[in-house]
């Protein structure tokens, strides 16, 4: 499912109950709800939801030893093994970036979630230029020039994603493997994660947006939850920020279309 080795992530590594609670609660639509949680890695995120009274069910490559007959399937996150629209609700959490094919992961998602259930996306913001999301990315090193240069590509996908919404697509980048930053995470992400291009996706596959933020984790302090949230009303301050965190309604079925390759 994902582009390199996931092991070599230090991103992979197992979560806590505090990185992913704004995750969970987004996917918590009603008590005994059926949610599904693509790149569930240690399974911490189907732990949670299961306490909550949840039917939550975790989907991954296989790379973590989960005990058997446990909620978890062996799988690819671009053929889910699931009918349509088994699902209440459906996420990812730092899977994105990592992807080849990201628009036929999102189509996948998408396809197993109920009329009216919810998708939720948390990713980097590659093409961020403003407290980026902490990591080594390939658009995330190099100071003032390169958050520059993030600027542009943003607005270039803006723009695209505005005339051309039915074939926009994310960009790819091309990580030096060979040059690891010690203690370094999100150094292998391959796919160019940008807001504008997200949203565009979700609505070609019949996804509208409900709620967008910048941070993928509940604030630590007042002060940043009264950042945090007074950005979040102004969207082209919003779309800068380094983190995207999207929840959206599937409201019909969604048209498939090919998947243009990146570029």
């Amino acid at each position: 499912m994902q582009g390199h080795q996931e092991e070599l992530n230090k991103a992979a590594e197992p979560r806590t109950e505090e990185i992913v609670g704004k995750y969970c609660d987004w996917l918590t639509t009603k008590p005994g709800g059926a949610v599904l949680d693509i790149g569930c890695g240690d399974g911490t995120t189907v732990g949670m939801l299961r306490g909550r009274n949840v039917g939550a069910m975790g989907i991954d490559l296989g790379l973590w030893r989960w005990s058997r007959g446990s909620p978890f399937v062996q799988g690819s996150g671009y053929r889910l093994p699931f009918r349509d629209g088994t699902f209440d609700a459906v996420g990812s959490l730092t899977v994105l970036e990592h992807l080849d094919r990201p628009v036929a992961f999102l189509e996948e998602m998408v396809r197993v979630v109920k009329p009216g259930g919810r998708v939720v996306v948390g990713t980097p913001n590659m093409y961020g230029s403003i407290l980026l999301h902490p990591g080594d990315s390939v658009t995330h090193t190099g100071g003032f020039p390169r958050f520059a240069k993030n600027l542009g590509l943003h607005l270039k996908k803006q723009v695209e994603s505005v005339v051309a919404g039915a074939r926009v697509n994310f960009d790819t980048m091309h990580p030096d493997m060979t040059k690891i930053p010690e203690h370094a995470s999100d150094y292998d992400a391959i796919c160019a994660t940008d807001p504008a291009v997200l949203r565009a996706v979700l609505r070609r596959f019949g996804v509208r947006v409900i709620h967008q933020s910048t941070s993928l984790e509940y604030p630590k302090s007042q002060l940043v939850a009264a950042v945090s949230k007074a950005v979040d009303k102004l969207p082209f301050v919003r779309d800068l920020f380094g983190g995207i965190f999207i929840v959206g309604e599937r409201h019909g079925s969604p048209q498939r279309l090919q998947e243009p390759s990146l570029s």
